[in-house]
């Protein structure tokens, strides 16, 4: 099942727009939307495990944290999540665990749509009820 996220179209830079019930999801989900801009989620077999701890200043900050640990996670390892799962969130400080589920990346099975550079601050809109808007450095 593909995530439910709106594609957010800019100047040099593509963003995604998530709205869900609750931070949580808002936060797996985002995770997914990215992968999902990069490459076919859907032929990711989740067969790996991993686990990320971040934290930020702010929650925007911990937004951009995560997404780029997965980010790093996929440049280092060649790591791509196909499930994602919110273990711990703390809003005071901001801090979240997640665990993923996925596999190594294979341009000849997944494809490659765009690649994600970085994740920008510009723009960034984060709802602790659950919606959040990003913009990726491509």
């Amino acid at each position: 099942m593909r995530p439910r996220y709106k594609i957010l179209e800019h100047t040099a830079d593509v963003g995604i727009e998530v709205e869900e019930e609750g931070l949580e999801r808002a936060l797996e989900t985002a995770v997914l939307a990215m992968f999902d801009l990069m490459l076919d989620l859907e032929k990711v077999e989740p067969k790996e495990e991993r686990v990320v701890e971040v934290g930020g200043e702010d929650l925007g900050d911990l937004v951009v944290s995560l997404l780029e640990e997965f980010l790093f996670l996929l440049d280092t390892e060649g790591f791509v999540p196909r499930e994602v799962r919110v273990l711990e969130l703390s809003l005071d400080p901001p801090r979240v665990r997640v665990m993923a589920r996925g596999e190594r990346a294979d341009p000849r099975r997944h494809g490659i749509h765009l690649e994600v550079k970085a994740v920008t601050r510009h723009m960034l809109e984060v709802d602790p009820r659950g919606r959040l808007r990003v913009l990726f450095d491509v």
